[in-house]
């Protein structure tokens, strides 16, 4: 149940940020944003805002990144948290998924142009 209960404010955090990317899309902005370059072991993945923890905190990290916010600091190549080679709104769902204990893994690796 506590774990269930950290996922749905997770969510409902997230979904709270994502109202932003509708402006950012109506402005022509893409959130979506293809990694490319050779893939590197990434340290310390899911650490997107670099304090060297993973928690809440870089959840809203990353969904104010994918939301279009300007000026968040981050680790840029942190952000694609699936290691798809992408960073959508999926990554920030499979962020929130792992920090929920739902057992998936973080990609761990980094693209390097």
């Amino acid at each position: 149940m506590k774990k269930f209960l950290g996922f749905l404010f997770a969510v409902c955090l997230v979904a709270m940020l994502i109202v932003t990317p509708i402006g950012a899309l109506a402005e022509g902005q893409d959130v979506d944003i293809d990694m490319g370059g050779p893939r590197v072991e990434l340290t310390n993945p899911g650490d997107i805002n670099g304090d060297g923890s993973v928690n809440l905190k870089d959840l809203v990290v990353l969904a104010q990144v994918q939301a279009g916010w300007e000026n968040v600091n981050h680790r840029a190549e942190a952000v694609d948290t699936n290691g798809d080679g992408y960073f959508t709104l999926d990554d920030v769902t499979h962020f929130a998924q792992y920090l929920a204990g739902w057992g998936v893994e973080l990609g761990v690796y980094e693209y390097v142009a």
